[in-house]
């Protein structure tokens, strides 16, 4: 569906790593399609999202996620749970895993940009498409906004 949905114009695929099933298979799939996708697995530095394990966590798996991937990023609780935060926000009503996700994308987005690498994630329509995992919903993590943010990330404008 990923492949079919951006037309085979896919460049980089970024999803939290739980079991390392999603990442591996996906990856297997992907990189038949193409040689020009970059897959990117993020777990988390604690051990506190659900559904995303830390390293740690993750030696308990047989699945050889690391293989599977070109670059690992590891991202905080806090950032996880506030970036799902803004999303929901705005109407978005993902997780923390979600928001682990899509702010692991932007570290590895900004690290390319750094090194001066971006132009290697295009596409040959000098299009860099990305396609990030949001497989949870804000609503069975309620409390982990309350335990993990600070009182101003929580406040809402009535």
């Amino acid at each position: 569906q990923i492949w079919q949905q951006t037309g085979g114009k896919i460049t980089v695929f970024c999803a939290g790593v739980g079991t390392g099933g999603t990442v591996t298979g996906t990856s297997r799939y992907l990189r038949k399609m193409s040689n020009n996708i970059t897959i990117v697995g993020i777990t988390s530095l604690e051990d506190d999202i659900p559904g995303v394990r830390n390293l740690e966590r993750l030696k308990e798996i047989k699945i050889n996620w690391r293989e599977a991937t070109d670059y690992h990023i590891e991202v905080a609780t806090y950032d996880s749970v506030l970036t799902s935060q803004k999303f929901v926000k705005k109407g978005l009503f993902v997780g923390p895993s979600s928001g682990l996700a899509f702010y692991g994308t932007s570290q590895f987005i900004n690290e390319q940009i750094d090194r001066k690498t971006l132009d290697d994630l295009r596409n040959e329509n000098g299009e860099i498409v990305v396609v990030i995992v949001c497989m949870d919903t804000q609503l069975p993590y309620a409390e982990k906004y309350s335990t993990h943010l600070h009182l101003e990330d929580l406040e809402y404008q009535i």
